[in-house]
């Protein structure tokens, strides 16, 4: 997971590539071995749409996928991270590599890490179960 986390920051942002949404559902089949989520969108105004139906409704949305929601101090990789506001007017996720380290993306500056220290106060972490 570590890997393919390192890899991801390299690579330059693209809808249905590199965006937030798509690292998480990556992330995902990496860490499964197979497609977790299905985000169908290839453009930002799809993905601006996709992405706020899962902010808003993502207790039910990763639920229906097989998550349970967990506390912060419970993160560990593989799991999903609903971050709350918006960034250029959009809501974001992040996927957590490890305990303390996230990936997540936005256009202006692609793919990063961010620590577990950085999430506001009403962060939602999800676990997927085996």
């Amino acid at each position: 997971l570590l890997a393919w986390g390192e890899a991801q920051r390299y690579r330059k942002f693209a809808w249905v590539e590199t965006d937030c949404a798509s690292l998480v559902r990556e992330g995902l089949s990496v860490v499964f071995g197979h497609p977790v989520m299905v985000l169908n969108y290839a453009t930002r105004s799809e993905a601006k749409s996709t992405m706020r139906d899962i902010v808003k409704t993502a207790s039910s949305y990763l639920e229906q996928h097989g998550a349970s929601r967990i506390a912060v101090s419970e993160m560990q990789g593989g799991e999903v991270v609903v971050m709350p506001g918006l960034i250029n007017k959009m809501p974001r996720l992040a996927f957590a590599i490890d305990h303390d380290v996230l990936l997540t993306s936005t256009p202006h500056s692609g793919p990063v890490w961010m620590s577990k220290d950085e999430l506001a106060l009403h962060a939602l972490v999800y676990r997927f179960g085996l």
